[in-house]
């Protein structure tokens, strides 16, 4: 079970690629934050990384965030494409559903849980 926003640097697809050619049955949950998908940010603003503590200063207008969100549509089809391709089941999550609940909801999709 892969537990990640999938948003790293260096890409996603070469640690799934290991573990789909190693013949584990893997399950990818994606953690999206409601912010990433839908930013209700507009005007000056300064971004700051937590991960690579980098800074960025930018304008925020209306169809730059229109152009944003299709983009993160996009990036959401293809990881479901990568994952279909390679047998890995994927799921995407947002971050204000309790882990518990998450889980227990997949379990029972798939049947695991009665």
């Amino acid at each position: 079970i892969v537990l990640s926003d999938l948003l790293d640097a260096n890409g996603y697809a070469r640690g799934l690629d290991a573990l789909a050619y190693g013949r584990f049955d893997v399950l990818v949950i994606q953690l999206v934050d409601e912010t990433e998908i839908n930013p209700p940010f507009e005007g000056a603003l300064r971004l700051h990384d937590i991960e690579s503590a980098q800074q960025r200063r930018l304008t925020v207008i209306r169809r730059m965030l229109e152009l944003y969100r299709q983009k993160v549509v996009d990036y959401f089809t293809q990881i479901e494409t990568f994952c279909a391709k390679r047998n890995i089941e994927y799921l995407r999550a947002s971050t204000t559903v309790p882990f518990e609940d998450l889980i227990l909801r997949y379990l029972r999709r798939g049947f695991y849980l009665q």
